[in-house]
């Protein structure tokens, strides 16, 4: 017994050595590396090299791919939609509300209609053929003959903006002067598309 702890005792340095060879043989093995098409995939830009351009990245809100060191595809995405959200919000902030002239479509001219900020001249015209078929009743009987308006959004745009039935805005949407200064801009943008 004491030759077999003696031979134990004066071989062990020998397989802990041996051990950590081993470890460390397999913990050096850099990955596979990936090809320029990947990091197309991965990355938006070119790699950032430098410390000090990797925290900048990281304070300014992007995820790091730490393969390539660049600014992941994904992170540069949402910070866009993030950037184009604020810059949108504070041009709102800046709009000025617009003074609203309430108009009946039962009793206004076609001009009159097409003034309420977002009523096409189309729009405008289909409501006085119809109103001289029958008189409008309500806001229901307004959204099922004018085809525009049978997108509720339009017509509580539509009421927002001032479009009366018998004097009465659109159940729950009276008219609001900041609202429609801000639907002025979106059709004013989206018209020039």
């Amino acid at each position: 017994m004491r030759i077999v702890i003696l031979t134990v005792i004066r071989f062990a340095p020998v397989g802990a050595l041996l051990l950590i060879g081993l470890v460390a043989a397999g913990c050096g093995k850099k990955p596979a590396a990936a090809g320029p098409s990947e990091m197309q995939t991965v990355c938006e830009g070119q790699p950032l090299r430098t410390v000090e351009r990797r925290e900048q990245a990281q304070q300014d809100g992007y995820d790091i791919d730490r393969r390539f060191d660049c600014i992941t595809k994904e992170s540069w995405a949402a910070n866009q939609q993030y950037r184009d959200r604020a810059a949108s919000t504070r041009n709102m902030e800046s709009v000025q509300p617009v003074d609203i002239v309430l108009v009946d479509v039962n009793t206004a001219t076609q001009e009159e209609i097409a003034v309420v900020i977002t009523v096409s001249r189309e729009t405008a015209a289909q409501i006085i053929v119809e109103r001289g078929i029958r008189r409008f009743k309500d806001w229901p009987d307004l959204t099922s003959r004018i085809k525009a308006f049978r997108d509720p959004q339009a017509a509580v745009a539509a009421s927002t903006c001032g479009l009366t039935v018998d004097g009465k805005s659109l159940e729950g949407v009276p008219p609001n002067g900041l609202m429609a200064a801000r639907l002025r801009e979106t059709y004013r943008d989206y018209n020039r598309r």
